[in-house]
Order: structure tokens, then sequence, then C-alpha cells
């Protein structure tokens, strides 16, 4: 059902009150509207404005334990497999990593998860896994403006680099207990081995 739009209705009624005034029969007619409001066919550039905040809240992390990210009406204080964790890497996806340094080191894309409804990669990097630990709240902005931060971006090579987290107050931590505490095997989502003796 068409709107009527005040502007369309005022003429209407203005022409039906100087045809009775005249003394002309009126038949009764059914009125067309037009389709859009007057004012919107006018031809202007769009333009967007987006208001960031520019303090540091940006680089804190985006899962910081202390939300309920599914809406279970539960804080989310591990790493839910259930959940998928937006950020940098490829959540469905494996890595690998080359184990180089800090500025020379970088992960992968291997193969697609054989698991479809929690990602597990026994002895490889789990992209969800990765995207709850590393994601901060300035990364996940950078990647729904423009993608993320390409440090390189060429034809045959894209590397995308995380933002610089200072070494204060905006660090975090994230801590694996084990299957019983945390409710998920950690060898299943990275190289690394079950912890022993817990």
């Amino acid at each position: 059902m068409n709107k009527i739009h005040p502007a369309w209705l005022n003429k209407a009624l203005q022409a039906l009150a100087v045809t009775a005034l005249a003394g002309i029969n009126l038949s009764v007619q059914a009125v067309v509207w037009p389709d859009v409001p007057a004012e919107a066919t006018t031809a202007a550039i769009p333009m967007t404005m987006l208001v960031a905040s520019k303090d540091h809240k940006l680089f804190y992390e985006a899962y910081n334990d202390a939300s309920d990210i599914n809406g279970d009406g539960e804080l989310d204080i591990r790493f839910k497999p259930s959940i998928l964790y937006y950020g940098l890497f490829d959540p469905k996806v494996c890595y690998t990593h080359n184990d180089k340094n800090d500025k020379d080191g970088l992960f992968t894309p291997s193969a697609l998860s054989t698991d479809t409804v929690t990602y597990k990669c026994p002895g490889k990097w789990s992209g969800n896994w990765l995207n709850y630990v590393t994601t901060s709240r300035i990364d996940a902005l950078r990647k729904v403006l423009y993608g993320g931060h390409r440090e390189v971006d060429t034809s045959s090579e894209t590397i995308l680099r995380r933002a610089y987290i200072p070494q204060d107050t905006h660090s975090w931590a994230k801590e694996y207990t084990s299957e019983t505490v945390d409710g998920y095997k950690i060898s299943d989502y990275t190289p690394l081995a079950q912890p022993s003796g817990v």
C-alpha cells in the first residue's frame, strides 16, 4: 500500500474544493498516487558521515570475557567453539605459522576446517580461535570499513597487519586451564599440546 504524501494530498484537496465551488458535478475517480515522494526525485550526490570514537578504547580486546556475545543471557568468559568470532582471520579456515619472530611472523591459510560446527583444526591454528585471542576493536572496525590494515596489497599477495597494541593497560591475555574448566581441548584449535597434570 502506497503512503500518501502530504504535498500530493493538499493539491488533490485544493482541486476538489475549487471544483465543488464552481458548481460542477463531480464523478468519483481513483486517484493515482506516485510511488515516490516529490522530494525524492531530486538528484543529489549521496553523502555519508561516520563518527567513530578516537579514544584509546578502540585498542582494547574485542572479546573482553565480560560480554554476552551469543545472547543466551550468560557472560561468555572463555572461548566458546559454538560462536563464530569476527576478526582478521577467516573463522572457518585452519592456518599455519612460519615460526618467525614478531616482525616477520605470518599466519597462512592452510585448509578449510573439516568440522563445520565448531571449526576444529587439530595440529593447526583455528581462525576462529585466533580471532577470539587477537582481535582488538580497531582491527574489527578496520575490517568492516575497508577489509583491514593492508601492509602488503599486490595482485599476488595481501598481508593484513593487526593494530599495534601498547604494552600497558591496553594489552590483554587469555587463559586456558583444561578441557573440564574451559569446555574444549586447546589441541583441537592450536598446534599446542593439552596441558598435563590438570
